[in-house]
C-alpha cells in the first residue's frame, strides 16, 4: 500500500510540474502589425523548366595557337544551346535568393545561381556540356526571381574534339523556373 501511495504521489508530483498546456500562448505565435523578419522562409518550389546557353570567345586567336598543330580550328562558341532541367528555388525573406538547375537531355550539368538584393550582388557557377563542348561558368550577373532568370556569364568554353581553351566574353544563361511543379 505504501507504494501504491508514493507511485500515486511521484505521478502527481511530475504532473503538476510538467506544462499543462499543449500550446504556446496565441500572442507569442502572431507578432502585431507586418510579419516579423525572423518569421521562417517560404517552402522551396521545385519543378521542370527549360531556357537557353549561350557563350562566345573573343579568343580566337589564343585557341587556333594552342590548336595549331590540329588540323581543325578549335570551337570557341556555343550559340542557343536549349537546356531542359529540374529546378529548386528557394527565397529567404525576399532578400536573398538562390536556384540550382540539373540539367538532363542531350546537354547535361548543374548550375547554381544566387542573388541577394539587399547587397545588389548576384553569381552564377556550375557546368554544362552539350558533347561538343564543356561550359565552366565560373561568374554571372543578373536577375533571379520565382519565375525566372537571366544572366550575363563568365568562364571557360572547352572544345572536347580539340581539347582546346577559351574564355567567354559574352555569354548568357537564361531559363523559367514556373515549369511543372513536382512535390
Amino acid at each position: 500500500m505504501r507504494r501504491l501511495v508514493a507511485v500515486v504521489g511521484i505521478a502527481a508530483f511530475l504532473a503538476g510540474c510538467s506544462d499543462s498546456s499543449s500550446t504556446a500562448p496565441t500572442s507569442r505565435l502572431r507578432p502585431g502589425g507586418r510579419v516579423a523578419d525572423s518569421d521562417p522562409p517560404p517552402p522551396p518550389l521545385s519543378g521542370a523548366g527549360q531556357g537557353f546557353l549561350s557563350a562566345v570567345s573573343d579568343d580566337f586567336a589564343t585557341a587556333s595557337i594552342a590548336a595549331a598543330s590540329s588540323s581543325t580550328l578549335p570551337v570557341c562558341e556555343a550559340g542557343g544551346i536549349l537546356i531542359n532541367y529540374l529546378f529548386k528555388y528557394t527565397e529567404n525573406n525576399i532578400n536573398n535568393e538562390m536556384a540550382h538547375i540539373d540539367i538532363s537531355g542531350s546537354s547535361q550539368g548543374q548550375v547554381t545561381m544566387h542573388e541577394l538584393t539587399t547587397a545588389g550582388r548576384s553569381d552564377a557557377k556550375g557546368r554544362v556540356t552539350d558533347g561538343s563542348v564543356v561550359i565552366d561558368i565560373t561568374d554571372g550577373d543578373g536577375a533571379l526571381t520565382e519565375s525566372g532568370f537571366f544572366y550575363t556569364i563568365t568562364g571557360t568554353l572547352t572544345d572536347l574534339a580539340t581539347g582546346a581553351k577559351c574564355q567567354i566574353a559574352h555569354g548568357s544563361l537564361s531559363g523559367s523556373l514556373v515549369g511543372e511543379i513536382i512535390p
